[in-house]
């Protein structure tokens, strides 16, 4: 919010603050951006659970340029009715959290401009501030402090970041982020917390080429407890999808590498990474299963708590487009299976998000072998750290294809 009263401003000028400076041939409008920060105590009924007393930030930007200067407020509503809104600028100071790291060096910085008055006044004790960009050539900032907790049962460290975007004429928000970190001090919730911890990771760099950050977020496939992690990449000011490194070298969807692969004699022997579906795996390759077509078998991760596999048949005829089916997967002794035809949905613009290469491999070996038949089984092999335990673990699957009736028949038990 913009600040015009002449009192408010002067009296933000005696609080720290921490300037910086865009170069004078550069397209920006504004060449000096002051930061100052203040905070001020919250009374015990907004704390909620925390027995430590909460501080908020408030923040004003001095911007100046060749047309004038301007001052903006960063300032959180005392009463804001959504908890976790109303706890975003809440803020402890380094000496609250035992080994809390000397405060970084802020690339850029030319202050303070004021003296300080007390050691309270120190505006590294409460709040970072520095270019996002490495170079330090574009008016974004990222402004890092965290939240301390202490509860009666637990307590609870959030890191804290805001990326302000001063680009334009206003400032702009444009991301925050939170990392909570719990420790139980009471109850038998620890062992709970400690499984889960770590599941959910964040992380950015940043993109010169697309002036932005490009970010991937790392989360458990279908379950928070999955064996097999799910990663999406993305930009984080555009909010659009990002190429991760892996897809330079990837084939846009299945049909298109079964393709490649059914022009081509050589039979892979490791994966390849496919957008959505993550590594694949080629299991098999039938030229007598259909009637002027050829056959190929693909694995990949599947989603959920348990470890197990996504089987995909694809179907090259001799004229026409590929077409991609999904392996339906059934327990042993189920009563159901399927007979039907299960179409891929149809391609989609990707969004980059794709199971993560964990090592899987696996195992085939032909059961039966018939024009019209198959039979295989195909084992998965996982090793890795699964919460408190870690090793290998294995997965057996028998997979039947039939055509019968001019349909396709296929199921698979694990």
């Amino acid at each position: 919010m913009p600040i015009t009263e002449s009192a408010v401003i002067q009296k933000w000028k005696t609080r720290p603050v921490r300037l910086f400076h865009v170069a004078s041939d550069s397209q920006f409008r504004w060449k000096q951006i002051d930061f100052y920060v203040w905070h001020e105590k919250l009374p015990p009924e907004l704390t909620g659970f925390n027995q430590t007393p909460d501080e908020r930030l408030s923040i004003a930007l001095h911007l100046a340029g060749p047309a004038g200067e301007r001052w903006f407020g960063l300032i959180q509503a005392a009463a804001a009715k959504d908890r976790e809104q109303g706890r975003a600028l809440f803020v402890s100071p380094k000496s609250d959290s035992p080994g809390e790291p000397e405060a970084d060096q802020n690339a850029g910085e030319q202050g303070p401009a004021k003296p300080q008055e007390t050691p309270d006044l120190d505006i590294s004790k409460w709040v970072s501030v520095q270019f996002a960009p490495p170079r330090g050539d574009m008016p974004l900032f990222v402004l890092r402090y965290f939240e301390y907790s202490e509860g009666s049962s637990a307590n609870l460290r959030a890191d804290k970041e805001l990326l302000i975007d001063l680009r334009g004429s206003n400032p702009e928000v444009v991301a925050a982020d939170e990392c909570t970190d719990t420790e139980i001090t009471r109850g038998n919730c620890g062992a709970i917390a400690a499984a889960y911890a770590g599941r959910e990771t964040f992380a950015c760099s940043w993109d010169s080429s697309a002036a932005d950050f490009h970010c991937n977020s790392r989360t458990g496939y279908g379950a928070p407890d999955s064996y097999r992690t799910l990663q999406r990449d993305f930009y984080l000011i555009a909010d659009k999808p990002a190429r991760p490194a892996w897809a330079a070298n990837s084939p846009p969807d299945l049909a298109t590498w079964a393709q490649s692969l059914h022009q081509s004699a050589p039979v892979p022997t490791k994966f390849t990474m496919v957008p959505s579906l993550g590594p694949t795996t080629f299991l098999a390759r039938y030229a007598d299963f259909l009637p002027h077509a050829d056959v190929l078998l693909f694995a990949s991760p599947g989603e959920g708590s348990q470890l197990n596999a996504r089987f995909s048949l694809v179907i090259i005829p001799d004229e026409g487009e590929p077409s991609v089916q999904s392996v339906e997967k059934w327990n042993i002794g189920g009563e159901e299976s399927t007979q039907q035809r299960l179409d891929w949905p149809a391609p989609q613009q990707p969004e980059f998000s794709a199971p993560v290469d964990d090592g899987a491999t696996y195992n085939v070996r032909a059961l039966e072998d018939r024009p019209a038949f198959h039979a295989l089984q195909a084992t998965l092999a996982w090793e890795g750290h699964h919460f408190e335990r870690s090793g290998v673990a294995h997965v057996v699957y028998w997979i039947g294809l039939e055509w019968a009736g001019g349909k396709v028949r296929y199921a698979s038990s694990r």
